[in-house]
């Protein structure tokens, strides 16, 4: 999970609008923070904005059966995971964690983090859509930009880390009026690479990119396993989903064929005027094309993403 959840107070039958730490003062990591207000929720995972430090910042916070022990693991994960992350400009920042067993017998993780006031992309998106209006082209090449320089961090770590969920779902606007993003949730991420051959290992992997994946940005080495090597490359393939929806609202895997279009990178693109679709430059649609290549090799590597994002961004 990460940050990056459904906006809007507690719905029926969950927490109040303020959830369960509304207008309290918790200890994460030895820092007394002070919660605001809520921002987001989705099943028991809350995120609030919060004072700490004389900042404002992001705290999540989880519920966790403490009888889950693969569900307490997979959150501890998450947390060292980013914790471990370079620090970047690009990648949500991380401050502290904390644990604790609360007075119903659950367990209690909290991760304090940077704070992006400019919110979530799709309710960007939406609000503009909202609006009668779209990203500009900037907007979109500044994004895809900044989201390829986060996983070029992730990337060049030892092992390479990929994050595996790379969707507009995950990637944060810094504050209103600016032109700086972050990437975020990291719960999906692997330092795995692995040729799959065997049956039960599939299996067993398939089902794990079910459960920690997002369908239509798998890579056509997730989609179908056998004889492919997975590793961080997935990332590269998903970066070209990403910059289609920034694009274009949606992404080119919608339907009953999405599964035959991703193994044969299928794309198809809407004209000028077509549902609303502005005529964007050739270098920003080569840069989709370049990602989506089913011959893992020939997709460019995130620091080249950037460098052509740049390129991209000085032509308009």
């Amino acid at each position: 999970m990460g940050a990056c959840l459904s906006g809007g107070g507690g719905g029926a039958g969950g927490a109040s609008l303020n959830g369960p730490l509304g207008g309290k003062t918790v200890e994460v990591g030895g820092k007394s923070v002070r919660v605001l207000k809520l921002l987001a929720e989705g099943g028991k995972a809350y995120v609030y904005e919060v004072e700490c430090d004389g900042r404002r910042q992001a705290l999540k916070h989880l519920v966790l059966d403490s009888r889950d022990g693969e569900g307490l693991e997979n959150a501890r994960r998450e947390a060292t995971i980013h914790r471990d992350l370079p620090k970047h400009a690009h990648i949500v920042e991380f401050i502290a964690t904390d644990s604790r067993t609360s007075e119903t017998g659950n367990t209690d993780l909290f991760v304090l983090m940077g704070l992006a006031e400019g919110g979530r992309m799709p309710d960007i998106m939406n609000a503009r859509m909202n609006a009668g209006q779209r990203l500009s082209e900037r907007e979109i090449l500044k994004c895809f930009r900044d989201t390829a320089d986060a996983l070029a961090a992730m990337h060049s770590q030892s092992p390479p880390i990929a994050h595996r969920d790379l969707k507009v779902e995950n990637v944060l606007w810094l504050a209103p009026g600016g032109d700086t993003y972050q990437l975020c949730d990291f719960g999906s991420c692997s330092i795995k690479h692995a040729t799959y051959e065997d049956m039960r290992e599939i299996q067993q992997e398939e089902e794990l990119l079910a459960a920690t994946t997002t369908e239509p940005y798998r890579s056509p080495e997730m989609v179908e396993l056998y004889g492919k090597t997975l590793d961080e490359r997935a990332d590269l393939w998903a970066m070209g989903v990403l910059l289609y929806k920034l694009c274009f609202m949606e992404t080119p895997f919608e339907g009953g064929n999405a599964r035959m279009d991703i193994l044969k990178a299928r794309v198809s693109y809407p004209p000028p005027g077509e549902r609303g679709a502005p005529a964007y430059s050739e270098a920003t649609l080569e840069l989709i094309r370049a990602c989506l290549v089913v011959d893992v090799e020939a997709r460019p590597v995130a620091t080249e993403l950037v460098a052509r994002a740049e390129a991209a961004l000085a032509g308009i």
